[in-house]
């Protein structure tokens, strides 16, 4: 990032290439995207501070950038650790889950615009968690029984037109 910040024709010069642009060298994902940019970067007057809003948004993706890396250095902290302890510090690499989940929202209630909440939570636990297959294999017949019984009570309470 510091030699891109110390020469922004890296990315935008006329030469540019992914082997300066990028900082694993590798080729661009999407050349054409790169490409637009390199040409509307060449147009000064109309674009007259393209340059310094990328070099001021690599500056600022700096500093954090070098506390991220000091986490992976040779005797930082995710080199000195067990594997143990890496398994019990994983995480997932992006928000992929949630975005999921609040896409399926969106397409639900856009196709039941009047289904409740707790009702479209309930219908998404039901088939991530499997429940089906676990009440078909597991659940006596007045288990089940029960189960709707204790369904019809909280569904009487009310809960969801008090949240509304």
């Amino acid at each position: 990032l510091r030699c891109l910040i110390a020469d922004i024709n890296l990315v935008l010069g006329p030469s540019a290439s992914y082997e300066t642009a990028t900082l694993d060298g590798k080729p661009f994902e999407r050349p054409d995207a790169f490409y637009a940019i390199q040409c509307i970067a060449q147009d000064s007057k109309k674009y007259p501070h393209l340059r310094h809003l990328l070099v001021a948004f690599f500056e600022g993706a700096l500093g954090t950038w070098v506390r991220f890396c000091a986490e992976f250095t040779v005797g930082g902290a995710i080199d000195k650790s067990s594997t143990t302890q890496r398994e019990m510090a994983y995480m997932k690499t992006t928000n992929d889950d949630n975005e999921g989940a609040l896409g399926t929202a969106c397409t639900s209630l856009r196709r039941a615009p009047h289904m409740s909440l707790s009702h479209f939570n309930s219908r998404f636990m039901y088939k991530k968690n499997k429940t089906g297959t676990y009440i078909k294999n597991v659940l006596s017949p007045g288990a089940r029984k029960g189960l709707s019984r204790k369904a019809r009570v909280v569904d009487a309470r009310g809960d969801e037109r008090k949240r509304r």
